[in-house]
This record gives C-alpha cells, structure tokens and sequence, in this order.
C-alpha cells in the first residue's frame, strides 16, 4: 500500500511539473492544504548541489542528513507556498558544504523554545516555551518527554485486559522505561538544533531518538527510531509526554471536528484510549500543549492502559501516552511484534486552546508539502504560458478556518467539487475560486453532488456560508476554456 502510494504521488507531482513553466534542474514543491504555509521538507538532491528561492536570490539553508556516492538527503525549511498551488526552487552547485556546529551539549535552543535532553533516558527533561516563559514538561516526573515505554504483564489468564471483561482481576504490569542512555552526538546548522540519543529496553535493544527545534517553526521534532525483538508475551509500548499543566482539560481530532473525552464520550465508550485524526491537546493554567502523532493513532491520557474500564472520564494528570503497541490479543493467537519502527511527533505550545489552531497544526503534519525533482522526462509537452514559474496557487481561498477537505472533478463531467470544512466553531462567510477571476457560476450541493441551489458569484468568488464546525460541499463552473 505504501510502495502503491508513492507511485500515485510521484506520478501526480510529475503531471504538476510538466504544465508549470519551471525549467529542469529544479524542484517544485507543491502545497496540498488550502491555506499558505512553510515546513520542514525532507528531499535527496545530487551531491554538492544546494537550493536557492529564485524570488529573492537567496541561498536556502539546509542540513545534510545521509550521503551516497551520487545523491545526498537533505532537510530544508521551504518559504512559503501558496494555498493548493506550488513553489519552485533552483537547485545550484556549492562551493562549500553547508556549516555544521558540533558538540555534546545537553541544551538546545531555537528562537522559540530551550530544551534540556536527559541522555540518560532518552527524552526531554524541560522544555521552555521562549515567550510565555512557561515550563512544559512536568518537574519531577518519573519519565522524560519522548522517552519509550515498554509494559509487561497480563500473560495470567482470565485478566480483563485480554478478555475485554468488567468482573475478571485486573492484571498486574510492569512499566519499563528506556535507559541506559547516552548522546550520540548533537549540534546546529542555519537551519535548526538537533540531538541524538541511544537508550534500551526489554525487548528493544536500539531506540534512537532524535530531537529537532526548527529555527523558524513553532515546534518541537521529535523521531524515535526502535528495534524490537519478537515475542508472544503480553506486552504494550508507549512514548510518554508529561506535562506542566495544573487542572488539564483535553481534546482530540476527530475526521471533521474534535472531542472532549470528559464531555463528549457516549456512555459505555471507551475510556480507556482514544482514537485520533491528526492531533491531540492539553490545556491548562491559560495555556496548552498540542501534540500529533504521525505514524501512532492512539493515545491514553493520564496512564498507560490497565484493563480497569472507567465508567466517567474522571480527573487525570496531564500526561499523554502515545500507545504504539500491543498484544493484548485473547488466547489462541500467536501475536507478536519485531524489527524496525519509526515514529514521529510534532509538538508546540501556545496560549489557552484554539480550535482553528489546533486543526491548522494537525493538517500540517500530517500532511506534508511535497517535493519533485523536474527533470525532462517532466517535460513532454510546453507548458501553457499562464501560469507563473516561481509560485502560483490552485483556488483562490478566505478565509484559512474553513479548509478546503476535499477538490475534484464532478462525476457528471459539469464543473469541479468542492467541500469545506470550518474549523474554528464561529459561523463563517466563505469565499471560493480561481486565480484570475475566472469562476463562472457556484452551487451548493448534496454529498453526492446533486445541485441544492445557486450561490452569489462577485468578482469571480463564490460566497457560502458556513455554520460553526459545518461542512459544506460546491460546485463550481468555470468560463469555458478555463481549467483550475
């Protein structure tokens, strides 16, 4: 499924190259979200080669992070790219490898954050947001943010963790956290601080965790790389994240909205984990911590999972533990786990919750901005002279709090399909179209694009209006010739 996705990627960014006007020898980066924005991009280039925005003229910096004999990988922070549209970026020669400062310092800093690494660990032992001068991560706490956690027990049968039953014992677990950790190696470059830290654990010989503080992103990076050994114990795997928050409340993304767990679970749900979309946050003393997860979906919040299912959400610490593996399979399967993972996070702070904020955040990561190499096998046929080479974006969009979820073609072949959702919980004007003022004609329709009703078309923009969380699907005809 993954190889299959790639496929359809790489082909799609290459039909995207041949129509835009940017010549070989560049990368084009494309922008799938409906709001303009930057990021951390990940791409492998030619050796000695390096990025330059032809905009401004201007060397982009970067960090080298693996070398072949022919290409090099390398992490970059794009400019911004505009709302469904593409950049593109010249790719030039060198003269000197880019600048890498290294040390052993257990401190990193960005121009947003400080945090201080607890080798010993595996994790973060404080983290400082810059502006609020507020302390993250919870003193005193028994784990490291970041750190791995790996859980034994409930191998003694009947149990209620295995057999999903209220009147069975409890099991008894073990919680192992990561350890006998040291730092491999940390420094900076223009475009950011990093560490890597090596610890262990039961079954996990090699967990390497690398922590990245962009140095023009909000944000915290954090990747642990873990290698496990098989085996047909009951066992459970976490990464722990402690935080500094008194009296938390907590939220999390659902595929169109989000829910609170104390307010919002149906009786009889579970409340034991929870299922997420693309981020969950705590919030507390006027402030919160927003976390997303980008290869684990569920969470527990306040404690590992323990078999006890609460009947209430009830009060809980504000510690959130990304649940990453289990085997807490009935008898008569023989589950197991092994060989070599990878997850991601991405965290960042802020003052008291925001729903548009937090759906913002979540959509960009886990929806990165891609990348392609043009080359000339991109360029089988001209381009059509409209669109510019540098940048351009795909619909024309306000405002940012009602995203474009979804754009294609209509089934019936009349016009192109749209729906949007509003994310900040405030009823919404929202305008809609394509560059150059070119919309014809907008109508709402049903899900399955039968016409409700015409909409108002001023200036080439399509007006609807949203209810507050609503979702809303359009229909756009554009003059004839005109395609988005």
């Amino acid at each position: 499924m993954i190889q299959k996705r790639a496929g359809i990627l790489q082909r799609s960014l290459s039909a995207i190259s041949e129509v835009v006007p940017t010549g070989t020898g560049a990368l084009l980066v494309s922008n799938p979200l409906s709001w303009e924005r930057g990021g951390v991009v990940e791409v492998e280039i030619g050796r000695g080669q390096g990025l330059v925005n032809p905009e401004t003229g201007e060397s982009l910096p970067h960090e080298v992070l693996r070398t072949g004999r022919v290409y090099q990988r390398i992490r970059f922070l794009a400019p911004p790219v505009p709302a469904l549209g593409y950049r593109g970026l010249r790719l030039r020669p060198l003269a000197e490898s880019p600048r890498v400062i290294s040390s052993a310092e257990t401190v990193l800093e960005s121009p947003f954050y400080r945090a201080i690494l607890d080798p010993a660990r595996g994790g973060l032992r404080r983290l400082v947001d810059w502006e609020s001068g507020a302390e993250l991560i919870a003193t005193g706490h028994p784990q490291a943010l970041g750190q791995w956690l790996y859980v034994t027990g409930g191998d003694d049968l009947p149990n209620r963790l295995v057999q999903y039953s209220t009147v069975t014992p409890i099991p008894e677990l073990t919680v192992h956290a990561a350890g006998a950790g040291k730092l491999v190696s940390s420094g900076r470059t223009a475009l950011g601080a990093w560490a890597r830290l090596l610890t262990e654990a039961p079954h996990c010989p090699a967990i390497e965790t690398e922590v990245f503080l962009p140095a023009g992103r909000r944000e915290v990076r954090i990747t642990l790389r873990v290698r496990k050994t098989a085996t047909r114990a009951k066992e459970a795997a976490y990464v722990a994240f402690p935080l500094a928050l008194a009296q938390p409340r907590f939220g999390f993304a659902t595929q169109n909205g989000w829910v609170d767990p104390a307010r919002d679970i149906l009786p009889g749900g579970c409340l034991e984990w929870f299922p997420i979309q693309d981020w969950v946050g705590i919030e507390g003393d006027e402030r919160s911590v927003l976390i997303s997860p980008l290869d684990a979906p569920l969470v527990t919040l306040g404690d590992v999972v323990r078999g006890t299912w609460p009947r209430e959400f009830g009060s809980r610490p504000a510690t959130l533990y990304s649940y990453v593996m289990s085997d807490y399979t009935p008898e008569g399967y023989a589950a197991s786990q092994g060989g070599d993972f990878v997850f991601r996070y991405v965290v960042t702070s802020g003052p008291k919750f925001d729903a548009a904020r937090a759906a913002r955040f979540g959509a960009e990561s886990l929806t990165p901005l891609e990348v392609n190499e043009i080359t000339r096998s991109d360029k089988l046929t001209p381009g059509s002279g409209l669109l510019d080479p540098v940048k351009e974006s795909g619909l024309v969009i306000s405002p940012s709090t009602a995203q474009v979820s979804a754009w294609k073609q209509a089934e019936d072949g009349r016009g192109w399909i749209l729906r949007r959702l509003e994310t900040s919980g405030q009823d919404t004007a929202a305008t809609v179209g394509v560059p150059r003022g070119a919309t014809r004609s907008g109508y709402r329709c049903t899900a399955v694009e039968d016409d409700q009703g015409a909409l108002t078309v001023e200036r080439g923009l399509v007006r609807v209006d949203l209810k507050a969380y609503g979702l809303a699907t359009l229909r756009l005809e554009l003059e004839p010739g005109v395609k988005p």
